[in-house]
């Protein structure tokens, strides 16, 4: 989708993408991914994994959410462009949704709705939903705001499933405030899988990946050096702030979930904006263990 654009190829991409592919194969029902600004967290939630689930089966239901309607246009944009790249109309060549603009519907029943945070989703249904930035950084601080965020998602979500038991619900964004969405499903009753990656690793990490396939990175590591090297160096922002470095960021576990770790990792922290770069579904073999 971006041929002029290089794609920094880095182990946390695997580590998405298996969490994702989880979720499509049933085996992850709630999953909160916190990842940092521009690491393909929302291009590959809200963009590549509803292409991919309506190529696998014409039939699902998919409600994508964003915090703005200008993010819901562009992921709706790109949604529509995926399938008419070569590579995904090599592998998925029934994959041709209609060209009017607005929900993505398919010849055999699925589709993609687009809806926006605080938005009625009454008479919708869906297999998957996926809520991607729902509080934009600039409102943060914004009790009301977070609120009100928190209220829609408790009265609105989770009832929209088809099948509350088999349906999924991704929430993705960036942790920027401890009374976020985040916080908020992470503090309640409902377990919840949480993969959460700092830009910088706040202590020693090791990701267990399904196919055996294992990666590290040691405290003080970037995610991805090449990117969070300049941005350690020109952050003035707190839509920058990760983490380990800001006490209001760092992720909360359930009670119900101390002491337990994720069916993929054994770590958790932090992440916001999309589209970004392609990502590749089927990622290359590489060695057993591999530094982060």
């Amino acid at each position: 989708m971006h041929p002029g654009q290089k794609l920094i190829e880095t182990p946390h991409i695997d580590v998405l993408a298996d969490h994702l592919v989880q979720v499509a194969n049933g085996q992850i029902t709630r999953l909160i991914i916190n990842m940092p600004p521009r690491s393909l967290k929302s291009f590959s939630t809200s963009v590549a994994l509803p292409a991919w689930l309506l190529g696998r089966d014409p039939t699902k239901q998919i409600i994508s959410v964003t915090g703005t309607r200008e993010l819901a246009a562009d992921f709706e944009m790109a949604t529509r462009q995926l399938p008419t790249t070569p590579r995904c109309r090599a592998i998925f060549p029934h994959l041709q949704p209609d060209g009017r603009r607005g929900d993505i519907r398919l010849p055999h029943g699925g589709l993609r709705i687009a809806a926006t945070v605080g938005g009625s989703l009454i008479g919708r249904g869906a297999d998957l939903i996926v809520i991607d930035d729902p509080t934009p950084p600039a409102h943060v601080y914004d009790a009301a705001r977070r609120n009100a965020v928190k209220k829609w998602f408790d009265a609105e979500v989770i009832q929209r499933l088809n099948d509350k038991k088999t349906g999924a619900v991704i929430v993705v964004m960036q942790r920027l405030h401890v009374d976020d969405l985040s916080g908020h499903l992470l503090g309640g009753e409902q377990p919840w899988v949480h993969l959460n990656m700092p830009a910088v690793a706040s202590e020693d990490e090791v990701w267990k990946l399904s196919d055996g396939r294992a990666f590290s990175r040691t405290k003080g590591e970037a995610m991805a050096p090449h990117i969070e090297g300049i941005r350690s160096r020109t952050a003035g922002h707190g839509a920058l702030i990760t983490a380990d470095r800001h006490p209001e960021a760092a992720g909360q576990r359930t009670k119900r979930d101390a002491g337990r770790s994720s069916p993929v990792s054994c770590r958790t922290p932090t992440g916001r904006k999309g589209p970004d770069s392609e990502l590749t579904w089927s990622t290359r073999p590489l060695p057993s263990k591999r530094r982060l």
